[in-house]
């Protein structure tokens, strides 16, 4: 099983090595601010929920998750439409990192939903919030796998 630290490493390691984020934060909501301090742009991930093992006898995980992709534009309006499109494309490069990227686990990845963001944190940051589930198997899990 994939376990938990090593699916935040693995987005970590991705903005890390990712030419345009700066940033990257990870937890609830309230963490968003000190991971402002990091700079922008920014990938912030939250974990939401998750219904425990399900499928055949239990063998797979799901793990739901909010990504905020932001930046900061500049004055202009078509800044705005440029954050918008970079921080939009940093989430695809994200999904494409999990499925295709140098770290290979067996997982899944769906986007339920991606809306906009603008101005969401009184500090004039745009981007994307997108939902995603993560799926992993948990073929290896046993009573006594707790390190």
């Amino acid at each position: 099983m994939v376990r938990y630290d090593e699916l935040v490493n693995t987005i970590e390691l991705f903005v890390t090595n990712h030419n345009y984020f700066k940033g990257f934060g990870h937890g609830s909501i309230e963490y968003i601010d000190a991971a402002v301090n990091r700079g922008y742009p920014l990938l912030f991930m939250r974990p939401m929920s998750s219904p425990g093992l399900t499928g055949i006898d239990g063998r797979q995980r799901e793990l739901t998750f909010e990504f905020y992709s932001l930046d900061v534009p500049k004055l202009k309006d078509e800044d705005m439409r440029i954050v918008l499109n970079n921080t939009e494309q940093g989430l695809y490069d994200m999904y494409a990192y999990i499925l295709d990227g140098p770290v290979q686990y067996p997982l899944q990845i769906t986007m339920s939903n991606i809306v906009p963001l603008v101005e969401a944190f009184q500090d004039k940051a745009v981007g994307w919030l997108m939902t995603a589930t993560i799926i992993t198997d948990s073929k290896e899990i046993s009573y006594c796998d707790i390190a």
